[in-house]
């Protein structure tokens, strides 16, 4: 079973966009799109305790391992047992939009 989510739809101004509550998924796949020039994306989850925590996710162009990312055009894919929610910071945006859309998987 899946559940497809917008974190950000053609944003042009940073901030957190939505939070998305995990529940009983155990996968997040994220893709990045968008027409901005400079973009930067961090991860970020929520556990038990409430507070935002730096997530990493891998990259599924090269299997690379990161927290954040500056590209676009781009899937990623996130480990959440357990979280309660994650959100997608878009920390900086220039010269166009981004976009951050999901699919949790049961």
């Amino acid at each position: 079973m899946f559940k497809d989510v917008i974190f950000h739809k053609e944003a042009t101004a940073a901030g957190n966009g939505n939070e998305v509550f995990v529940n009983r998924s155990r996968s997040l796949t994220v893709e990045i799109s968008g027409t901005a020039t400079s973009s930067k994306v961090t991860f970020y989850a929520k556990g038990l305790a409430g507070e935002l925590r730096p997530i990493s996710g891998i990259n599924i162009n090269g299997l690379t391992l990161a927290n954040n990312t500056t590209g676009k055009n781009e899937i990623w894919q996130f480990d959440v047992s357990g979280l309660v929610s994650v959100v997608m910071d878009l920390t900086e945006v220039s010269g166009g939009n981004i976009s951050i859309k999901g699919r949790l998987v049961e």
